[in-house]
C-alpha cells in the first residue's frame, strides 16, 4: 500500500510539472498577442498568472512565486484602465496581489523588484465611486490595513538598519502606526457583503483580523528587540528609543500571542478562511519562549499541513521548530 501511494504521489508531482510547463508556454504565447494590442487581458490570462504563482505557494517555494506576483502586477497596472468595470474575477486578482504583495514586503523581497508597486484599490471600482462600499474580499477579509501595517513595520526595521540609528522621522512613524494599531477595528471599513458569505463566515474573518492585529504588535515587538540586539552599544541623542516601553506598546509579546492563538482556536481546523492563519501563528511560534505556546502552535500548523496541503505551511512549521 505504501509503495503505491508513494508511486501514484510521484506520478502526481510529474503531471503538476508538465501541466505547469504547459501553462507557462500558452501563457508566454497569449502575452505575445497582446503585445502592442492596446487591448485588455483577458481573464483566464490574469487567472492562470495567479495559479501559477499559487502552485508556487503550495510547492514551497520561496522565490518563484514572488516573481510571478511582480509580473501579474505589472500587467495588472498597464491596463489598469480596463479594469475600472472589473468583474468577479478582477476582484479576485485585487485581493491576491493586495495580500501577496505584503507578505513579499514582509519576507524583504528586493526593494528594485516590489518598489515599483502602487495601490490598486481601484481595481474593481469604477471611478466615480471609489469612496463608496467595496464589496468585501473573501481573499483577505478585513485584514487589509493589517496587511499594510506588517510591510510598513518590515520597511521601518530595514530603516533602522540602514541609518544605524532611531532618527526622529522613524520615531514618529513607529508612533503613529502604534496609535493606528490601538484605534483599528474591523468596523470601521464599510462592505458589501457578496453572495454566500454566511455570518458564520464573517464572524470567522473578524477573529482572523484581529489575530492579525495582535501578530503586528508581536512583530513590532521583535524589530525592536532584533535591532536592539544587533546594535546593543549604540549611545546618543536616539540610542535608547528602541525599547517597546518607550513606544507606549499596550500588549506585552506573550500576551500577544496568546490572543493570537485563542482565536486561532476558536476557527475550525477545515473552515476556508484557515489558510490565513498561517502569519499569525507563524510569528506567534517565532517570538514565544512559552513551550507549550510553540507546541500549540506546531500541532495547529501540522493540522493545516493535512487538511490545506500548502508547502509554505510546513516551511513555516520546521522554522518554528528549530
Amino acid at each position: 500500500m505504501l509503495q503505491t501511494s508513494t508511486t501514484t504521489n510521484g506520478q502526481l508531482g510529474l503531471d503538476a510539472v508538465r501541466h505547469y510547463t504547459h501553462a507557462l508556454n500558452d501563457l508566454n504565447k497569449s502575452l505575445s498577442n497582446y503585445k502592442g494590442l492596446g487591448g485588455r487581458p483577458s481573464e483566464d490570462v490574469l487567472l492562470t498568472i495567479v495559479f501559477l504563482c499559487k502552485y508556487e505557494i503550495v510547492n514551497g517555494s520561496t522565490k518563484m512565486w514572488k516573481q510571478h506576483l511582480v509580473g501579474l502586477e505589472r500587467l495588472v497596472n498597464m491596463w489598469q484602465s480596463k479594469f475600472q468595470d472589473a468583474s468577479e474575477a478582477g476582484a479576485f486578482v485585487q485581493g491576491f496581489i493586495t495580500y501577496h504583495s505584503n507578505i513579499a514586503k514582509i519576507t524583504d523581497l528586493a526593494a528594485d523588484e516590489m518598489g515599483h508597486m502602487s495601490d490598486i484599490s481601484h481595481i474593481g471600482q469604477p471611478a466615480k465611486d471609489k469612496n463608496s462600499p467595496r464589496a468585501l474580499d473573501p481573499y483577505i477579509g478585513f485584514t487589509e490595513y493589517l496587511l499594510k501595517a506588517f510591510a510598513s513595520i518590515s520597511l521601518i526595521s530595514r530603516r533602522i538598519v540602514s541609518a544605524k540609528s532611531c532618527t526622529v522621522q522613524i520615531h514618529e512613524d513607529i508612533k503613529t502606526l502604534e496609535k493606528k494599531l490601538a484605534s483599528w477595528k474591523w468596523s470601521l471599513k464599510s462592505y458589501v457583503v457578496p453572495d454566500g458569505v454566511s455570518p458564520s463566515d464573517l464572524q470567522m474573518l473578524e477573529r482572523v483580523a484581529e489575530a492579525y492585529r495582535f501578530a503586528a504588535y508581536i512583530y513590532l515587538h521583535s524589530t525592536l528587540k532584533t535591532v536592539n540586539s544587533d546594535q546593543p552599544s549604540r549611545s546618543g541623542a536616539y540610542g535608547d528609543l528602541l525599547r517597546a516601553k518607550d513606544f507606549g506598546l499596550p500588549y506585552s509579546v506573550e500576551y500577544a500571542v496568546q490572543q493570537c492563538l485563542d482565536l486561532a482556536g476558536e476557527i475550525p481546523s477545515g473552515h476556508g478562511c484557515e489558510s490565513a492563519l498561517l502569519l499569525p501563528l507563524f510569528l506567534a511560534g517565532c517570538e514565544t519562549n512559552n513551550v507549550t505556546h510553540i507546541s500549540v502552535v506546531v500541532q495547529r500548523l501540522i493540522k493545516m499541513e493535512q487538511t490545506i496541503g500548502i508547502g509554505n505551511i510546513k516551511r513555516a512549521r520546521e522554522v518554528v521548530q528549530k
